[in-house]
């Protein structure tokens, strides 16, 4: 089974209709989505949030050791990087404890990787001229709690550029175009 665990409803629209998905009713505290060997969760932004998802999905579903893990989603980024580029994260940052997580990226991909770093409020290219990696609000967490189960080395991180530390630019419309510009790189990607 794959699970992808995605911040916004802007971002799994676009994957809710090209994979087919439908919701899962009835499950408390969790929105689910599922069809074939998906389950697409959308946790909403904010650590408790996706520590309360990763922890639903494993008392419900009790996920193996061959099943996969993705999180998928926007980000902000330093000018240096191009909007809409898509990236295989290598490493997620705790902005808060500094903590680093070290992923076990899949070989034979041509995407590019970078770094990632995961924050509790939104940055701005005026609040933090020092970042020089990607930045979103869930990566880190979701990473952590996969390690505290054993899971870290089935955890891919996919991260598509949407503003230069601007999130007032980011609108639903263009979260959804990103996304759907990047599903068949996703696609391909996805554990078969």
């Amino acid at each position: 089974m794959n699970y992808i665990f995605i911040a916004l409803k802007a971002e799994a629209d676009p994957l809710i209709r090209y994979f087919s998905l439908k919701e899962e009713k009835n499950l408390p505290n969790l929105r689910l989505f599922s069809g074939g060997n998906l389950r697409l969760i959308i946790s909403a932004v904010g650590k408790e949030r996706v520590l309360r998802s990763v922890d639903s999905v494993f008392s419900l579903y009790s996920p193996g050791l061959t099943d996969s893990f993705y999180n998928i989603g926007i980000c902000g980024a330093p000018s240096d990087y191009s909007l809409n580029e898509i990236y295989l994260i290598t490493s997620v940052q705790d902005n808060e404890s500094g903590k680093v997580l070290e992923l076990n990226v899949k070989t034979g991909s041509d995407l590019k990787t970078a770094e990632l770093l995961t924050v509790n409020k939104p940055l701005t290219a005026s609040n933090d001229r020092n970042i020089t990696s990607l930045v979103d609000m869930e990566g880190v967490h979701i990473a952590t709690a996969l390690a505290e189960r054993g899971f870290l080395d089935r955890l891919t991180l996919l991260k598509i550029v949407s503003d230069h530390l601007n999130p007032g630019a980011i609108k639903r419309d263009s979260v959804n175009r990103s996304i759907s510009q990047k599903l068949d790189i996703i696609d391909k990607l996805l554990v078969k």
